[in-house]
């Protein structure tokens, strides 16, 4: 994870290394050439990434390593935009439990969580203000933050498949959704304004009916 490589049993001679991206940025060492007599090891330089490329590199860390998945490569859950930012963060069937306040910092446009142990939602996650998809399908929710309402962009929200009662008043800022699933909840007490702004925006049946799939 700090962007270290190596070969080994490379043969005495002259090796050349050529690092490329496509970044200019990121400050590559290119065509850079080890000379090596035998059995002797040599460190070709160093290259740099973006600052924002770490920071979001150790927030996922954290939050793996928080959830017991110490050993689960970064990669395997993330995907990352040409500037090398993490866009996506995808850690359905993972046992993920909690959410530490890391979240928050990152500039995620998708973030899922099906088949997870999630009871709550971290407040942070209110602080993704590019989210575009949440979805947290099929875990222990039975608290929704009322911070979620700040993101305003939010084009996606499934919820369902949960223990969620209620929902925050101010999730009916959510005004750019297209998509919202609430189905096989535990929604009693739901009023209005919350009331009106399922009704027009659930898409879980016909008509948006979402009353009718309630546990």
């Amino acid at each position: 994870s700090l962007g270290a490589f190596s070969f080994a049993s490379l043969p005495a001679g002259t090796h050349r290394v050529r690092i490329i991206t496509d970044n200019p940025d990121y400050g590559i060492i290119d065509d850079d050439t080890i000379p090596l007599s035998p059995g002797e090891q040599g460190n070709g330089g160093a290259f740099l990434l973006p600052v924002d490329f770490w920071q979001d590199t150790v927030a996922v860390r954290e939050i793996l390593d928080s959830n017991g998945l110490a050993s689960l490569p970064i990669d395997s859950v993330v995907k990352r935009n040409k500037d090398g930012r993490i866009t996506t963060l995808n850690l359905s069937s993972r046992g993920i439990s909690h959410l530490p306040p890391v979240i928050g910092t990152l500039q995620l446009r998708n973030l899922t969580m099906d088949d997870d142990s999630l009871d709550s939602l971290s407040d942070a996650v209110g602080l993704i203000m590019s989210l575009q998809v949440l979805s947290v399908k099929r875990n222990q929710l039975v608290f929704v933050p009322g911070s979620i309402g700040d993101i305003l962009h939010l084009k996606s929200l499934d919820l369902d498949n949960n223990k969620i009662s209620s929902l925050p008043d101010n999730i009916v800022d959510l005004v750019e959704l297209t998509h919202l699933s609430v189905s096989n909840n535990s929604l009693l007490n739901v009023g209005a304004p919350v009331s009106t702004w399922l009704d027009t925006y659930c898409t879980d049946t016909t008509g948006g009916n979402w009353k009718a799939t309630q546990l």
